[in-house]
């Protein structure tokens, strides 16, 4: 390769590494702004005294994650603490929402959500809009809940990474023999210990060991592993990768249109 293609072969890695980071750094924000807007607008009618500091919270932190939101949509380069300060702070107004809700608006809200259309076919304990509402319900202790809730959500960008590497490779075995006997061995070999890291990463963050800077860095030394193991191959792993946590074709926009049919 002369020193030209060169170049412009590290340009196009360097912005392909920016979309990939970005689109996966991108899941839990998504979660957490449909989230809020969707209990805020919930709650609005209610006309509530006791919930205005509640729906204040919710309101201040909807424009701050949309601000995040419109960074990483420009490929910003987000500073992991700060990210993460603002989803935990996020998520404890999230949480604290319902743990504040009257009972009885609470059951109504529970019912709600639990006859829209978009919510059929999840179960509840793996609803992001009740899972609080049922811990409350139930009396769990908040803290617990909130620290449960926000494993789960941290982790969600790593368990994209991870699980679309993960088909992505076993489609390539079935349809594309040929293209997996291209790969080198050392190249498999990799990749699949960076796909280890990554996997170890995510079991650490389910027992809620999270450190955003180390975890900001694996998950940048795995994208530039992928986009790597695909120049050198003839998978397209990045592809996959990019199809399947392409969060910039849910822009806010479709989370605006899923709380106004909320409404119905």
């Amino acid at each position: 390769m002369d020193k030209t293609r060169a170049v412009k072969a590290k340009s196009v890695n360097k912005e392909l590494f920016s979309e990939i980071r970005s689109k996966a750094t991108m899941l839990p924000i998504k979660s957490l702004i449909y989230a809020l807007m969707h209990a805020r607008h919930k709650a609005m009618p209610l006309r509530n005294k006791e919930m205005e500091p509640q729906l204040n919270r919710m309101g201040a932190q909807i424009k701050l994650l949309n601000l995040v939101w419109k960074d990483l949509y420009d490929y910003t380069d987000p500073d992991p603490e700060m990210l993460y300060k603002n989803f935990r702070y996020s998520l404890n107004t999230y949480v604290n929402f319902f743990y504040a809700m009257p009972k009885e608006e609470r059951k109504e809200y529970i019912a709600s959500v639990s006859r829209m259309k978009t919510q059929k076919g999840i179960d509840p304990e793996e609803n992001l809009l009740l899972i609080p509402a049922l811990m409350a319900e139930k009396k769990e202790q908040r803290s617990n809940v909130t620290s449960w809730l926000g494993n789960a959500i941290y982790r969600a960008p790593f368990k994209a990474l991870y699980d679309s590497s993960k088909t992505a490779m076993r489609i390539a075995m079935f349809k594309q023999n040929s293209a997996m006997r291209s790969a080198s061995n050392t190249d498999l070999a990799s990749f699949s210990q960076s796909m280890a890291k990554l996997d170890s990463k995510i079991k650490d963050i389910e027992d809620g060991k999270i450190n955003p800077i180390d975890d900001e860095a694996l998950k940048n030394d795995f994208i530039n592993e992928a986009i790597r193991f695909s120049d050198s191959t003839d998978v397209d792993l990045i592809d996959f990768i990019s199809e399947r946590i392409d969060t910039r074709k849910v822009v806010m926009a479709r989370a605006t249109r899923m709380v106004r049919k909320a409404r119905n």
